[in-house]
């Protein structure tokens, strides 16, 4: 908006750094497909738990994770899970 309608107007540059401190939690039911080399989760993992089931999870890579957390480590954490389909995931 400003470069077309305020071009003098300043600007700044924000830079958020800080990653998640829990997961992203994932329903029965689901598909989490990236295409190409686009499909990116940055800074949480993948949350499956308490009997959620049929979820494929395909193409897709995890990054900058927390490290200060338990599940930091892992991208991916799977409790009382039934059919889960992981495949190309990093």
């Amino acid at each position: 908006w400003c470069t077309n309608y305020e071009p003098d107007a300043p600007t700044t540059t924000v830079t958020y750094n800080t990653a998640g401190e829990l997961g992203i939690t994932v329903n029965s039911n689901k598909s989490l497909i990236g295409e190409g080399t686009s499909g990116v989760i940055k800074g949480r993992g993948l949350r499956m738990v308490s009997g959620v089931s049929n979820i494929i999870i395909q193409n897709i890579a995890v990054t900058d994770i927390n490290p200060e957390y338990v599940w930091g480590g892992d991208a991916i954490t799977l409790d009382e899970a039934d059919l889960v389909w992981i495949d190309h995931v990093t």
